[in-house]
């Protein structure tokens, strides 16, 4: 079914946020709240009963040695990185990591069996897994045949000379920021697509739909 016509406010909002988010993308933006609110807490998490927080600053820096660690394997634009890491920290560092590559990071989920790991390693084409211990069996009993599996535990060594900028302003708006795959209901799962400028226009008509406090954005 065809749905209404938009009208002629709500192409003059498309236009608006098309203008707001010309040429940037995740790596840029992030790289600017790490600049501009580098104090600010970014991560906040729980550890038995004790809060940890992280700041953007730590947050940039975290990213970048992951980053780097990556990008000495030769991981670099248009590269697949698979994560198979739980919701912690450290997901979220290595999910800005490989943005920061300009490559393109997705989730495999905790449940997958070694054929679903596989699937989805092989369908993404990906070169290098970052996963934690607690998946490791399950992973290499897979047989994806990525170059090279890093496991959180084991450390994710990097070059302290390695130079994230180059990379991070080398990603273009259409660029694949992520692949979601689907849970494969109606057969395989199938990678959805999502590019730098989806992400950045959905935020933009949030942002102009709701009325966040300051300092909440």
């Amino acid at each position: 079914r065809i749905g209404p016509t938009p009208s002629r406010g709500d192409l003059v909002r498309d236009e608006e946020i098309a203008a707001a988010t010309a040429g940037q993308t995740v790596a840029t933006l992030f790289r600017d709240v790490v600049t501009d609110h580098g104090d600010r807490v970014a991560l906040r998490w729980q550890v038995g009963e004790d809060w940890q927080e992280m700041t953007y600053a730590a947050y940039g820096d975290a990213a970048t040695r992951v980053a780097a660690a990556l990008g000495g394997l030769g991981i670099g634009r248009g590269d697949r990185v698979a994560l198979m890491l739980r919701n912690r920290p450290e997901f979220h560092v290595a999910d800005l990591a490989v943005m920061t590559l300009g490559a393109t990071p997705f989730s495999i989920y905790g449940t997958f069996s070694p054929e679903q790991i596989a699937y989805v390693v092989r369908d993404a084409g990906a070169r290098v897994a970052l996963i934690e211990s607690a998946f490791a069996a399950t992973f290499a009993a897979a047989g994806t045949g990525v170059e090279h599996v890093l496991v959180l535990e084991d450390g994710w060594p990097a070059d302290d000379t390695f130079d994230a900028e180059p990379h991070w302003r080398g990603v273009e708006p259409e660029d694949v920021v992520t692949l979601i795959y689907t849970s494969g209901t109606t057969g395989p799962p199938k990678g959805v697509q999502l590019a730098h400028r989806n992400l950045i226009a959905a935020t933009k008509a949030t942002e102009a739909l709701i009325r966040f406090p300051d300092g909440a954005k």
